[in-house]
């Protein structure tokens, strides 16, 4: 009979309770529930889109994946009144389609505000995030994103390390904090939130390679100027979100965190948290 010491003991138990939490942990990496069931897709859009990029992609979207939730943010025109033209061929257009949901603003709005109210409207922990200038190519493209998010443990990422799609986890955002609302044009969106990311996590976001999506950015930044709205360097992109970055948010500082800007900076003025319910809403949705 073999008799063992106190101090064995404790280092028997110790390592069964070591290789049960590995078996555990496996576990949940490769079986938690981080299916496509569990993953909504956010579309943003606009008049301008419509035809060219946004009916193509939501009735792909809906050819691949007949049963995912998809919220559609439509935005309006600044200082100008919302085309009732365009109202109606999108809000028919989209009908078409079941778990497809609008939500509209008749005046022009930001892409963070636009961004953020898809997901605090969504129905899942993760969110999809596209841009209407964005096409999948592949009918099993959300299995890519699955095995995306397992292997980065549930966390948010980039896909093809660009901002015009990419997964937030809501977990993450509500311990973050959502985009800055006060960016109220396009741009600078991606810069603060990588800023902010890397500063609160202490890691960089991380990015997928999926080749299943296809970026047409860089043919629609040439084809669209927001009406109303003063943007900078001849692009769509506004001159407000980038005054306000560099002289409100943010100031230079050689210790500060460079992330996706030209040199380190440090926050200047973080402003008031956004969506301070927003946490206990989900904490507390099932008690109701």
């Amino acid at each position: 009979m073999v008799y063992f010491t106190d101090l064995t003991m404790k280092k028997l138990e110790n390592i069964t309770r070591n290789i049960k939490d590995q078996i555990l942990n496996a576990f949940r990496n490769n079986h938690e529930s981080y299916d496509k069931d569990k993953i909504s897709i956010g579309i943003t859009t606009f008049e301008n889109r419509f035809d060219r990029y946004f009916v193509p992609l939501l009735s792909k979207l809906k050819e691949y994946v007949p049963e995912t939730e998809i919220i559609v943010a439509i935005n309006g025109e600044h200082r100008q009144a919302f085309d009732e033209i365009y109202r109606g061929k999108i809000l028919e257009f989209i009908s078409r389609y079941n778990k497809v949901y609008p939500v509209v603003f008749p005046q022009f709005r930001g892409l963070s505000k636009l961004w953020n109210s898809i997901i605090i409207n969504s129905s899942n922990d993760f969110t999809l995030m596209i841009n209407d200038d964005i096409m999948i190519d592949d009918s099993l493209f959300l299995k890519d994103v699955c095995s995306a998010v397992r292997k980065n443990k549930g966390r948010s990422f980039l896909i093809n390390r660009s901002w015009s799609h990419f997964l937030i986890n809501r977990s993450e955002i509500d311990e973050l904090g959502y985009f800055d609302e006060r960016l109220l044009g396009i741009g600078e969106e991606d810069g603060d939130m990588t800023w902010r990311y890397l500063s609160h996590f202490g890691r960089e976001i991380n990015s997928f390679k999926l080749k299943c999506f296809i970026n047409y950015a860089e043919e629609s930044v040439n084809t669209y100027k927001p009406t109303n709205i003063q943007c900078h360097s001849g692009s769509k992109y506004s001159l407000f979100n980038r005054e306000f970055m560099f002289k409100e948010k943010y100031h230079p500082d050689p210790t500060g965190i460079k992330g996706m800007f030209n040199e380190p900076v440090s926050l200047k003025n973080p402003g008031r948290e956004q969506y301070p319910n927003e946490r206990f809403y989900h904490l507390h949705k099932n008690d109701l």
